[in-house]
């Protein structure tokens, strides 16, 4: 997987170097590090025990799921983080610190893999102070789920699961009205994107500025920043191909130059991984 600065489906007349008149707020838009369900196929039946346990059966997945209401199957739809995207996530974290990024306001979608990256962003880069926000409307174009509205974890149940969660936090989109999206369409969704981002601009500029961390999916890169930067929103067929451009982690910064918004030169390096198959001891009995 190649490191990963910008993503190729911007016009390079939309990527600026980082000079002229600057404010004090950068946006870092980032999506979910490695997740479990895109890595292990029916992972959910694989991992029930007899009696409704969860087991294990790779190294890479967590020993534990958090609680929440429901059965495993309360994950299908909102899969946890890989123990591999928990690590990733944190060294995106330590390079923010090692560039000097000073993160004060995060954001994220409810989906369980978002939270857990930006948790452990803020692990790897020491914050201890910033509490996370979440915002339904940063949940990924909700027409992929054909139908299916996916269950989230509660604020409180995130809250017992150890994430450090804004729980005064309004959002500008609340579950309920996000259940009334399922027919969404493309527009629609690049609206709500940059409805979403302008309602955190105006809401950290009344508590005084300072870098902003939206935590999304692969198209939440391009749907919060493409009306912003004064770009018409993109086809729907689009977003499908879009997903295939930003891998896990993926993270662009936006900065307001001369009063305009832009998509910058990134200070945080990408993540690159070979991806690596499970192993089987009984290839050594098997081979031939």
């Amino acid at each position: 997987m190649p490191v990963f600065t910008g993503y190729s489906m911007l016009k390079k007349a939309e990527v600026f170097p980082t000079n002229g008149q600057k404010t004090n707020t950068n946006i870092y838009v980032m999506r979910h590090a490695e997740r479990v369900d895109n890595l292990f196929e029916n992972w959910i039946s694989n991992c029930s025990s007899a009696d409704g346990k969860y087991v294990r059966y790779d190294s890479n997945m967590p020993i534990s799921l958090p609680k929440r209401e429901g059965s495993i199957e309360s994950f299908r739809f909102d899969s946890p983080l890989t123990n591999i995207g928990a690590f990733e996530s944190s060294l995106i974290g330590e390079s923010l610190a090692l560039a000097g990024v000073n993160i004060r306001h995060a954001y994220s979608s409810p989906a369980l893999r978002c939270v857990q990256t930006c948790h452990n962003v803020f692990r790897g880069a020491g914050i201890n102070d910033v509490s996370i926000k979440i915002e339904p409307g940063l949940f990924e174009w909700v027409s992929l789920y054909a139908g299916i509205y996916p269950s989230f974890m509660t604020q409180e149940e995130l809250v017992n699961a150890g994430f450090f969660i804004n729980k005064n936090y309004q959002p500008l989109y609340s579950y309920d009205l996000l259940k009334t999206l399922l027919d969404e369409t493309s527009e629609q969704y690049y609206q709500r994107g940059y409805d979403v981002v302008n309602k955190i601009l105006k809401e950290v500029s009344e508590n005084g500025g300072g870098d902003i961390l939206l935590l999304g999916h692969g198209s939440t890169l391009d749907i919060c920043s493409r009306q912003l930067i004064g770009s018409k929103p993109r086809d729907g067929d689009v977003i499908g191909r879009l997903l295939y451009e930003v891998p896990y982690c993926g993270m662009i910064k936006l900065q307001q130059l001369n009063n305009q918004w832009k998509i910058v030169d990134n200070d945080v390096p990408g993540i690159s991984h070979s991806s690596n198959k499970g192993f089987d001891y009984n290839i050594l009995h098997n081979f031939y």
